[in-house]
């Protein structure tokens, strides 16, 4: 992955959020069973927290806020889906593991979100200073926030690329 950009990383990762919760629905009705569908969310999740993973790996500016949340998230993510199943199921005693896998999960969203917040700062893009705001609450509409601010900043760089090109040729 040495090669890859990584706000497309990044631009990855908030699809896959903006997708999930679509996802796990979607699964859990065609299996006729909320327990496919809590397994396709998180493992949508996980895989958008390791796009974050490797796109914060790569960007100087608020990665080790990005880098924890992410891992955070996978673990939490992970966590609270076996717990939740283990309620659904009967087993009231993961209660206590539930809260404090939700719990994690909160404050991994709120890292990914300061991440996000201090990678705006970082482009001057509003886009996504917002959606790292809205990470925290709302992690479907903040990822697509994000999606759309890091579009906006890859056609910047383009742009910048292809009018360097066309000086150079001067």
């Amino acid at each position: 992955m040495a090669g890859k950009n990584p706000l497309k990383m990044l631009s990855y990762g908030n699809l896959l959020t903006v997708a999930a919760p679509t996802a796990a629905v979607l699964s859990g009705i065609a299996a006729k069973n909320s327990d496919a569908g809590i397994v396709s969310g998180v493992l949508i999740e996980v895989a958008a927290a390791s796009m974050f993973f490797l796109g914060f790996k790569s960007i100087k500016t608020g990665s080790r806020l990005g880098l924890a949340g992410s891992l955070l998230l996978i673990v939490s993510l992970i966590a609270a889906s076996v717990s939740l199943l283990a309620v659904l199921n009967g087993d009231i005693g993961m209660s206590i593991v539930l809260t404090v896998s939700v719990l994690m999960l909160f404050v991994a969203q709120f890292l990914i979100g300061a991440a996000f917040y201090k990678l705006g700062l970082m482009y001057s893009e509003v886009l996504i200073r917002i959606g790292g705001m809205l990470m925290i609450f709302l992690p479907s509409f903040g990822a697509l926030m994000n999606l759309f601010g890091l579009n906006r900043i890859m056609s910047r760089e383009r742009l910048e690329k292809k009018i360097d090109i066309d000086d150079s040729d001067n």
